[in-house]
């Protein structure tokens, strides 16, 4: 835990390596018309990485 940080009762989380898997999941969703919030929150991936797949 990192004592000089504003937030120490939250734990660090590092970013995680996603898979090609989930990823073809992620757009499947989108093509069928679930909006990216809510894919990011099937998924849990970021809003902003379910909006980036998609327009890739």
């Amino acid at each position: 835990m990192d004592y000089d940080s504003p937030f120490p009762s939250m734990e660090a989380e590092m970013a995680r390596a996603l898979s090609e898997d989930l990823r073809v999941r992620v757009l499947q969703a989108g093509v069928a018309g679930r909006s990216a919030p809510s894919v990011a929150r099937r998924f849990e991936v970021g809003i902003s990485t379910a909006i980036r797949w998609a327009s890739a």
